[in-house]
């Protein structure tokens, strides 16, 4: 039987930002990310290719850096959602 909770790719990226100006710059300018929907004022969403992208927010607070912060998250692509969710809620996975 096969695993439909096997991750087989990365479909988003997620970035959260102080400055949305400046990141967008960054992500749209230098690194070339140019098929944009935008979101708002201080949102947009990055297609990258058929089946992926990246969303950008901005107007986070700075924290500060350290080993326990992060400002980005990813999305892994499965075959079954709801199968993972089952599959992560029995193992005691905590879900946000």
């Amino acid at each position: 039987m096969e695993d439909k909770t096997k991750i087989k790719g990365i479909s988003m990226g997620s970035v959260y930002a102080e400055d949305y100006g400046e990141s967008y710059r960054f992500y749209n300018g230098i690194l070339g990310l140019d098929d944009v929907s935008p979101m708002g004022d201080k949102a947009c969403y990055f297609n990258i290719g058929k089946d992926q992208g990246m969303y950008l927010e901005g107007g986070f607070e700075l924290l500060g850096a350290d080993e326990k912060s992060a400002k980005a998250s990813f999305t892994f692509s499965v075959e079954s959602a709801s199968k993972m969710f089952e599959k992560l809620k029995k193992k005691g996975v905590r879900i946000i």
